[in-house]
């Protein structure tokens, strides 16, 4: 029996209709119509699903928390990260 590999495959974006959830001045993100979410940073766009959005939101949240550590010293100070990685939204 053919493997049909469309079976589970999501619609192509042209496919879909997508409204603006977000936009600002260097990124926006769209919902489309199958429920992939589509962010938009410059002329690159990447789908994904919200669990993998909510975790690159948290990625890169810490990213900027332990940026602005080095920057302002505190962490040579002994002052200890709060980000709590298992619980997205958290930092």
């Amino acid at each position: 029996m053919p493997h049909d590999k469309n079976r589970h495959a999501r619609p192509e974006p042209s496919d879909c209709n997508r409204r603006r959830l977000a936009e600002g001045g260097i990124a926006s993100v769209d919902v489309c119509s199958c429920g992939m979410l589509q962010v938009h940073l410059g002329a690159l766009s990447i789908r994904m699903d919200e669990g993998a959005l909510s975790e690159l939101v948290t990625t890169l949240r810490r990213a900027l928390w332990e940026h602005a550590l080095d920057r302002s010293g505190t962490r040579d100070a002994g002052v200890v990260s709060l980000f709590h990685p298992g619980e997205p939204g958290r930092a």
